[in-house]
């Protein structure tokens, strides 16, 4: 043996054993013999208090993300709202002057054009009608009429900002906007055009 190797022996001899759990020693000749006979992987045993923190740790990623789900739902609905002026300033661009009215019922959007560009150029009315826990917004022009379920009405609006709605059985004004149009609730003002 030349002295390289007497120093390492010297050096083995010296080294303790590190402490091993109880577990580690009962799998130890389990994992040889799996690694002698072909590399197959053995269990490996963990303990109890890494089960615990990996159990609190997948509770606590859970949460995070339920409640992060929670607030990013929350914040969808409150911005649901649909972009109106967007939506009038688009179907406007593409059928100019033909625009009667674009309703939006139930999610879905209707366009009443006319057959030639013949609508006078004005301020476009947002009127929003409720009846029967069922709501549609109508974007359309001052001397246009709407279709709300079988009945036509006017729409007109006056020199100071306020609209007025008139059917066979309604007839509503925003300069008294409580009061009542039959078993309707109407809300009606000229389209914010700065958004």
């Amino acid at each position: 043996m030349n002295d390289t190797d007497k120093k390492l022996d010297e050096r083995l001899k010296k080294a303790r054993t590190p402490e091993r759990s109880a577990g580690y020693w009962e799998d130890f000749p389990k994992r040889v013999t799996a690694q002698l006979s072909g590399g197959a992987c053995a269990e490996v045993t963990t303990s109890a208090g890494s089960r615990r923190f990996w159990g609190w740790g997948l509770a606590g990623a859970c949460v995070a993300l339920i409640v992060g789900f929670g607030l990013w739902m929350e914040s969808s609905i409150a911005t649901a709202q649909p972009n109106y002026t967007k939506l009038y300033r688009e179907i406007e661009s593409m059928f100019p002057n033909q625009i009667r009215a674009i309703v939006v019922e139930s999610g879905g959007v209707r366009l009443e054009l006319s057959d030639k560009p013949d609508i006078p150029s004005s301020t476009p009315l947002r009127v929003d009608v409720c009846h029967d826990q069922q709501c549609g917004t109508y974007i359309t022009f001052s001397g246009q009429r709407i279709r709300v379920n079988a009945e036509s009405w006017d729409v007109l609006a006056d020199g100071v900002g306020h609209v007025l709605v008139a059917g066979p059985n309604v007839v509503w004004t925003s300069a008294e906007p409580t009061r009542r149009a039959g078993a309707y609730h109407i809300d009606a003002q000229p389209l914010r055009m700065s958004s």
